[in-house]
């Protein structure tokens, strides 16, 4: 049996003796020496369906997060993910990589209301505003509720209570809640009466 590294040791020299019979490349082109009249390489990607959720990067190295939903021979149009703002921008100033990818999706340009409504995201139409009146009522109307829930339970306890103590400690607190509610009841009546 062989020692592992005798093994390992014999690996390495078969392939750097298959790597030296190998052919030179001529001449290595790097990225930046590429004309910018040249097409950018076109990556073997399959092509894809609108819409695409892509993260954009232009030659600034910026880079927006957008829903790509078309394209033109110069032009990549899409949504940005941030804010819904509709936007296009010429393939050109995109990074090498992210023209490559451009490229591999399918030639078609969106529709052409694409930037009718350039108003970001749906907003929430507004509510009608309820009258300041009705919304003073209604908060009176459920303090008296929750009142009125707070009486009966003190009610029962102090039918339920033995002790004499107790019972007049509970008839205070009910007689407390009782002028409560008829200042609230009050409150209502007078803001109704100043509202017509």
């Amino acid at each position: 049996m062989l020692h592992p590294r005798i093994i390992v040791a014999g690996y390495a020299l078969l392939m750097s003796g298959l790597l030296s019979s190998c052919e030179k490349p001529e001449r290595s082109v790097r990225v930046d020496e590429v004309p910018p009249s040249a097409a950018p390489p076109v990556a073997k990607i399959i092509p894809r369906e609108y819409p695409v959720d892509h993260l954009l990067r232009d030659q600034q190295d910026r880079t927006i997060r957008a829903l790509i939903v078309g394209r033109s021979v110069e032009r990549v149009y899409f949504i940005r993910s941030p804010d819904g703002l509709k936007a296009d921008i010429p393939i050109t100033q995109l990074s090498t990589q992210d023209q490559a990818f451009v490229h591999s999706l399918p030639l078609q340009p969106p529709s052409g209301d694409f930037f009718k409504r350039n108003e970001g995201p749906e907003k929430p139409k507004a509510k009608a505003q309820p009258d300041p009146t009705q919304l003073y009522v209604s908060a009176r109307e459920a303090d008296i509720a929750r009142l009125e829930q707070e009486k009966e339970a003190l009610m029962r306890e102090v039918n339920a209570s033995p002790n004499n103590l107790q019972k007049r400690n509970r008839q205070t607190k009910l007689e407390k809640i009782e002028t409560e509610i008829a200042r609230l009841k009050a409150q209502i009546q007078e803001r109704l009466d100043r509202s017509r």
